[in-house]
């Protein structure tokens, strides 16, 4: 499109006038005009009059004069003029479409990718849900079988009940949150048809391997990078601006021939075209205008680099803090499982109750459950952090 304004123009200029029944004039002027990238521009034109009452200027061979000339702008319009920045800020804008084109890609990935991981430990703490149920099941068919032997008193039967209940609420709830998960991240799938995809309760994540981030950043973030590119528009833009406080003066020079026999001879037209407003009011405000936009761009600059700075040092700190705490847990689930096989022993052996050994089982799962949710946002961080490096794509 901006190219096009660089295109050949054609203008064709007929005047005629007859008045009591005589050919006063008649005359007739074909054009075409081409812009360059430059501050010439370039003209051939054919000139034809007749009547009887010609002007001297329109004086010319019956067959007509060619004229082929150029003009440049020699203060205005001479670094640039409308048609040179448009063309520029036209390049300019494309890179602006490309860079917010790249910014909603990493959205799109980080919302994705968020979404899949948030299904991947779901089905983790389903799948754990589901083990420690059918361990309780197991228990309460053990407990009542002792019971019914004499082995343990009839008030573990209840307590190995309320376990069953309370093992199955906190399934159903993992059940949910798995089959929510699960349907939101359909929502970033199709096929090669653009078809939706739909995950089914039958298929499974894959399993994930964590890897340490790159910190260093590729190039420019696409989320700073819209400000500058935003910026040099307006510098390209300023640019023309400026150029209106100059005086327009214009030369023009047409080499004039009517055969082959002319084309050695020095016929020629000349101009000299000058205009300047005296105040230059309107260009003046245009400048300061275009001052104030550059100078928000930069400021909106500034604080968008600053919020991506401080979110990535809060994420920094977010992941020595989540290294510490997975670190730690793990090694709390390891001691919880001791203290549940010990509890287990003590009431095999007589001096434990059901109770306790429930209570140790239920702080042992609340801390596996821990363990689950640390490292998903773990991995949230992680994926944050390569957001904000513009390294999302090869996570």
């Amino acid at each position: 499109k901006a190219n096009a304004s660089f295109d050949p123009t054609t203008v064709l200029e007929v005047e005629q006038k007859n008045f009591d029944d005589k050919n006063y004039f008649a005359h007739q002027e074909a054009q075409i005009q081409m812009a360059t990238r430059s501050p010439f521009e370039i003209k051939g034109a054919y000139q034809n009059a007749s009547g009887l009452y010609l002007n001297p200027e329109y004086n010319m061979p019956n067959n007509g004069i060619f004229g082929l000339g150029a003009s440049i702008n020699l203060l205005q319009g001479l670094l640039t003029d409308s048609r040179r920045t448009y063309l520029k800020t036209s390049q300019q804008n494309n890179l602006l479409t490309q860079n917010e084109q790249k910014n909603r890609e990493n959205q799109f990935l980080l919302d994705a990718y968020t979404a899949y991981f948030q299904w991947y430990y779901a089905t983790i703490a389903l799948q754990k849900q589901d083990s420690i149920l059918n361990l309780a099941k197991d228990k309460l068919d053990f407990v009542r079988k002792m019971v019914s032997a004499g082995e343990y008193p009839a008030i573990d039967t209840l307590e190995g009940q309320l376990l069953l209940q309370d093992r199955t609420a906190n399934y159903l709830t993992a059940s949910y949150e798995e089959g929510i998960s699960r349907i939101f991240l359909s929502s970033f799938m199709w096929n090669k048809n653009q078809e939706p995809l739909i995950l089914g309760p039958k298929n499974y994540p894959i399993n994930y391997v964590s890897k340490d981030t790159d910190s260093t950043i590729n190039g420019v973030s696409p989320l700073i990078l819209v400000y500058d590119l935003k910026n040099n528009i307006l510098q390209t833009e300023l640019k023309l601006k400026r150029e209106y406080l100059k005086p327009k003066l214009k030369l023009g020079y047409n080499y004039l021939f009517a055969d082959n026999k002319d084309l050695l001879i020095n016929n020629a037209k000349w101009s000299i075209n000058f205009a300047y407003p005296l105040f230059a009011r309107f260009a003046r405000q245009e400048i300061n205008q275009y001052k104030l936009k550059i100078e928000n761009t930069l400021l909106d600059r500034a604080v968008k680099a600053n919020d991506v700075a401080v979110q990535m040092n809060m994420l920094q700190q977010e992941q020595v803090n989540l290294n510490e705490q997975i670190k730690v847990n793990e090694q709390t689930v390891v001691n919880s499982r001791k203290m549940t096989i010990l509890e287990n022993e003590r009431y095999q052996l007589g001096d434990g109750t059901l109770f306790m050994i429930n209570s140790r089982e239920n702080k042992m799962i609340e801390y596996e459950l821990k363990q689950i949710k640390l490292l998903f946002n773990q991995v949230k961080n992680k994926l944050k952090t390569v957001f904000y490096l513009n390294t999302i794509t090869t996570f």
